[in-house]
C-alpha cells in the first residue's frame, strides 16, 4: 500500500529519525518531492535511513566518497550504463535510486535505471552541460 505524508525537516537528524521510525513501523521511502514523502509497505526494520551532507571542498568530498567505495558503497556515477535495476530481498522490490549529477546536484529519482540511461539521460545530460 502506497501512503504519502507531508513534513517540512530542515534538521538532518530529525529527518533520518523519521525516515527510520517509518521504516521500524514497515513503511520503505520510495519518493520524496517537495517535504512530500511517499512510502510503500515492506518488512519492519527492512531499512535503515542515513543522511550525509557532503560539505567542504572538492577534495575532501573525493576523499569521502573513495572511502565509501573502499567500503563497498556503490556511488551512482558506477551505475552508469547498468542494464539491469538493482533490486532488494526475495520479491524484487526494485530499488529507488537519486542520482546526482557529478557536482552532486540532484537530476533524477528512478526504479528504472536501464529505462532512464536509454531515455531521459540525453536530455539530462545536455542541460548540465
Amino acid at each position: 500500500m502506497r501512503r504519502r505524508e507531508f513534513h517540512l525537516l530542515t534538521d538532518p537528524q530529525k529527518e533520518e529519525a523519521f525516515l527510520n521510525a517509518k521504516a521500524r513501523e514497515g513503511m520503505a521511502m520510495t519518493r520524496f518531492f517537495l517535504g512530500i514523502y511517499t512510502f510503500e509497505d515492506c518488512e519492519p526494520g527492512a531499512w535503515v535511513y542515513r543522511i550525509e551532507l557532503l560539505g567542504g571542498d572538492a577534495a575532501g568530498q573525493a576523499d569521502y566518497l573513495a572511502f565509501l567505495r573502499e567500503s563497498g558503497i556503490e556511488c551512482v556515477q558506477a551505475l552508469f550504463g547498468l542494464a539491469e535495476h538493482p533490486v532488494i530481498g526475495a520479491e524484487r522490490v526494485p530499488l529507488v535510486l537519486s542520482l546526482t549529477s557529478p557536482a552532486g546536484r540532484p537530476i533524477q529519482t528512478t526504479r528504472d535505471l536501464p529505462g532512464f540511461w536509454a531515455g531521459s539521460w540525453s536530455a539530462v545530460a545536455k542541460e548540465m552541460r
